[in-house]
């Protein structure tokens, strides 16, 4: 058996007769959705960030305003 635990609807089916990929195909497709979801927030941790770019200063005139 490769699973840890089995759920009551789950062990009663197997009991009956279901197959095991019919029985888990839920729990299984929700599995890979999380490791493909995993995955993908790993890959975006892995990613070096863009340097962010100052705002250049303000800068005043050294010539004062005529008038």
């Amino acid at each position: 058996i490769t699973r840890e635990t089995l759920e009551r609807r789950e062990f009663e089916a197997l009991l009956a007769g279901t197959s095991e990929e019919e029985i888990f195909r839920e729990k299984d497709e929700k599995a890979a959705r999380g490791r493909e979801k995993a995955a993908k927030d790993r890959e975006k941790k892995e990613r070096p960030a863009q340097p962010t770019v100052p705002k250049p200063a303000h800068v005043t005139s050294i010539r004062p305003p005529a008038g």
